[in-house]
């Protein structure tokens, strides 16, 4: 009788994982690949419009590359600033990226589909080595 209700457990958390997946998972991904492709769109904008600026190999500033041309390694204002972590020059005082367009999430907490899906899968699993065990002990 035990072992019974286990099984119909587990078939219920399959069952529930299941449709949770059908009816969540297309909203989520179409949602998840929308912002994505804005956040992309945005980048590309930001890195094609921004000021080409130089920075050296060791240096932490950006600046104008006519201030120190010639000697360094050249990248946009946005690029320096977010994949660089670069400040800009106090001298030359080149510019700094608008983030204020950035697109916004519409959730503040906007989960990514793949990882939910993993996470249900893994929830059929552990039901199911549970149940394996509870099985083992009775």
């Amino acid at each position: 009788m035990q072992k019974t209700i286990y099984i119909y457990i587990y078939i219920l958390i399959l069952l529930c994982t299941i449709i949770g997946n059908i009816i969540f998972l297309p909203t989520l991904y179409e949602e998840y690949e929308s912002y994505n492709f804005q956040i992309n769109k945005w980048k590309l904008n930001q890195i094609k419009n921004s000021e080409r600026v130089c920075y050296t190999r060791t240096g932490t500033k950006y600046h104008r590359c006519y201030h120190y041309s010639g000697r360094n390694y050249e990248t946009s204002t946005f690029e320096a600033v977010t994949e660089r972590n670069l400040d800009p020059c106090s001298v030359c005082n080149p510019e700094y990226p608008n983030f204020d367009s950035m697109p916004t999430k519409k959730h503040p907490y906007f989960p990514n589909p793949y990882k939910f899906a993993f996470a249900s899968f893994l929830i059929i699993i552990i039901s199911r080595y549970s149940l394996q065990i509870n099985k083992k002990t009775n």
